[in-house]
């Protein structure tokens, strides 16, 4: 299979799928909830090659910061390298919020996505309310040949980062599910549940040596519930099941505190797999370093 066609077939939808639980999932968190104080500030900033078939697709940035009752997730996705010939895109994200005891809150979420050259661009804005309603501005406007999102569709819905993050801080976790159990996300164009299933422990190691050690392996299913469709390879597929190795790390300004981040995510497709692998990752300005074993949960049998 060509390149062209291998970039034509695997498109944009499923890499941001990939993509969409990175920042959230390298916010870090904590099993009692987030310290609602003053508080020590914590970050994590990472980067992901991706990759299509074999071939690199893209780069991933993120830069997630918490302090106190507050968190803000900056993240970037470009396509880069020859892949740029048949198909050039970037998507830049942002997502502010609060915890309000044990949930979270988000106040604004944004994104501009630009393909084909820069000449098509895709801007949407998201504003929370306080009374969970959120109000959307999508330049240009959405069509609305889809079926719509109803308020009781989006009714206890966040962001995608902000959806996520509160897997990560394990605010649905249990010691049998120590990757989460769902999150219920809403990106003012589709309305979507992403499940978290924990499979097993796992020792692993990256090529490129930026980890190595245990990790939890972490089913991830997409599940469609109102909006847009989202489709890999034609109307007729849906978006197949990934995978993630999400490494378990304790904060280093809080030790109360832990992180959960992702360091590799896969799935396989009809064209090979596509994989986001960690290039760089920094958890509180210092390297990535694994709880111990004996902290991890149980593989479920």
């Amino acid at each position: 299979m060509t390149l062209a066609r291998i970039v034509r077939k695997v498109p944009l939808a499923l890499a941001i799928a990939l993509m969409g639980t990175l920042p959230a999932l390298a916010a870090g968190g904590d099993s009692d909830g987030p310290d609602t104080g003053s508080g020590p500030a914590r970050s994590v900033d990472a980067s992901y090659d991706v990759y299509a078939g074999g071939v690199t697709l893209g780069k991933v940035d993120l830069s997630a910061r918490i302090q106190g009752g507050s968190y803000k997730i900056v993240s970037s996705l470009e396509t880069t390298g020859v892949v740029n010939r048949f198909w050039q895109s970037s998507i830049q994200t942002s997502s502010t919020g609060s915890f309000a005891g044990t949930r979270i809150q988000p106040s604004e979420y944004d994104s501009t996505s630009t393909h084909s050259d820069k000449t098509k661009v895709q801007k949407v804005a998201i504003k929370f309310g306080a009374d969970g309603k959120s109000v959307v501005d999508a330049v240009p406007a959405y069509s609305k040949k889809d079926k719509p999102i109803t308020e009781d569709n989006k009714k206890g819905s966040l962001d995608p980062s902000s959806a996520v993050l509160s897997v990560a801080t394990g605010m649905t976790a249990t010691a049998a599910a120590p990757c989460g159990s769902s999150a219920r996300v809403y990106d003012g164009r589709r309305r979507y549940d992403v499940n978290f299933t924990f499979v097993k422990n796992v020792d692993v190691k990256l090529d490129n040596g930026i980890y190595a050690g245990p990790a939890l392996l972490c089913e991830i299913k997409y599940v469609e519930i109102a909006g847009y469709k989202q489709t890999v390879l034609d109307e007729s597929k849906k978006l197949p099941q990934m995978f993630a190795w999400m490494v378990s790390t304790p904060s280093k300004t809080d030790p109360s505190q832990r992180y959960v981040v992702p360091v590799r995510l896969w799935a396989n497709t009809d064209f090979g797999v596509v994989a986001a692998v960690a290039s760089k990752v920094r958890v509180d300005g210092g390297a990535l370093s694994a709880d111990k074993r004996a902290e991890l949960p149980k593989t479920v049998q």
